[in-house]
């Protein structure tokens, strides 16, 4: 990855506003902490502004990181639609006093929000940033509104990039794609945990699901087939991490089909690569997806992936042997998952190549240095275009 170009010590930092829906730890959330940590402070003076409050502890991990770091973290408050005037109102101000020369935000909520203040304070950049192969139709309407207004339209894959243009009419030649990057070193460092310690009986092969537990996840398609399942790996064990609006639904299921021994809700948890180093093949049943970065993090852990084809993922394990199944092929996504098990040296020759490929193509510093070159060649352009004067 080229370098991107640094300052002549005369010229002015670019004041980049980091926009996120919030900053409890998810994906889009890890990027924003990850670019504002890393963007060169000789060249970049960079706010993170979160339209919902601060998130309690212990679920504050990135928003620690950076204010341990020193950088200026805004939260909004955003809980309900009746306070998004209060937010506008409290963004207005914010950049009213600081003049961002760069907006980038990440998410729905943050893209439409920031799409909005910006063309009120005529500000000269805004990159919307799309995170997600989304279905929804008013959702899609509403991103294709603020991308018209936007400057950049940063997409997390070529599958997200393509949808842009195909569903939203937006120009191939506004979008940019930057995918996600990781902190492999974070992986590397982590000690597997030991299941027995979390109720797990010893001697189990652990199937991990990390995220929401929610429709777009797509745990529900799975419910009917593991009994079965189960009883073709009697060593295996499903573990879920994460919370979400359908815990209640899926442990009903699970204990309806005689499988509840099989099965530990974790809930939310800060040591995932942990439990990454100690599972044996991650599940991704996703309905739809963006560039799902807990695909990154298995990737980072040696894990096998059995997934079916959204959005990111065959970008993501392309050239490592390790394949997908189509959607909605429930019994081909459970094969794969069981080979993951039973056959070892596969898994850990498709662990190590995943792991590479991470570690070439997705890095951290590749993902960051993207982001710089963007707002860099932004910032010139910018700088010519609004005080022409100054360039004589």
């Amino acid at each position: 990855m080229e370098p991107a170009p640094r300052y002549p010590a005369e010229t002015p930092q670019c004041r980049v506003a980091l926009v996120t829906t919030e900053l409890r730890e998810g994906g889009a959330e890890k990027c924003v902490t990850q670019l504002a940590l890393g963007l060169d402070p000789e060249c970049f003076d960079v706010r993170v502004f979160s339209l919902a409050p601060s998130p309690p502890p212990p679920r504050d991990r990135l928003w620690l990181e950076l204010q341990e770091a020193g950088v200026p973290v805004h939260a909004l408050g955003l809980q309900s639609g009746w306070q998004l005037p209060s937010v506008v109102s409290q963004l207005v101000q914010h950049w009213q006093q600081w003049q961002p020369d760069i907006v980038q935000s990440f998410l729905f909520h943050a893209d439409v929000i920031a799409a909005h203040v910006c063309r009120r304070l005529h500000l000269p950049v805004h990159n919307l940033g799309l995170r997600v192969a989304e279905p929804s139709l008013w959702r899609g309407w509403w991103e294709r509104l603020a991308a018209q207004r936007a400057q950049r339209v940063v997409a997390v894959s070529n599958a997200v990039a393509d949808m842009a243009q195909k569903q939203w009419h937006i120009p191939a030649d506004k979008i940019v794609v930057i995918p996600n990057g990781i902190d492999v070193e974070r992986f590397e460092r982590a000690e597997p945990v030991r299941w027995e310690t979390l109720g797990i009986p010893t001697g189990r092969k652990v199937l991990l699901i990390v995220g929401r537990l929610e429709p777009q996840k797509g745990i529900d398609r799975l419910v009917d087939s593991f009994p079965a399942f189960f009883q073709r790996h009697p060593k295996a064990h499903l573990v879920l991490v994460g919370e979400g609006s359908q815990e209640a639904f899926l442990r009903q299921a699970f204990a309806e089909a005689g499988i509840a021994d099989r099965v530990s809700f974790l809930g939310w948890r800060n040591d995932v690569p942990s439990l990454m180093k100690a599972a044996r093949v991650l599940l991704l049943p996703s309905r739809y997806e963006g560039m799902p970065n807990v695909v990154l993090d298995a990737m980072a852990s040696r894990l096998p992936i059995a997934g079916f084809q959204v959005a990111g993922l065959p970008e993501l394990l392309l050239g490592s042997g390790n394949p997908w199944v189509h959607q909605d092929d429930v019994t081909g996504l459970l094969e794969l998952a069981g080979r993951a098990l039973e056959d070892e040296d596969w898994a850990r020759k498709i662990g190590t190549q995943n792991h590479q490929i991470v570690r070439t193509r997705f890095s951290l510093e590749g993902m960051v240095g993207r982001y710089e070159r963007l707002f860099w060649d932004q910032w010139q352009a910018s700088q010519k275009l609004v005080r022409p004067k100054e360039s004589l």
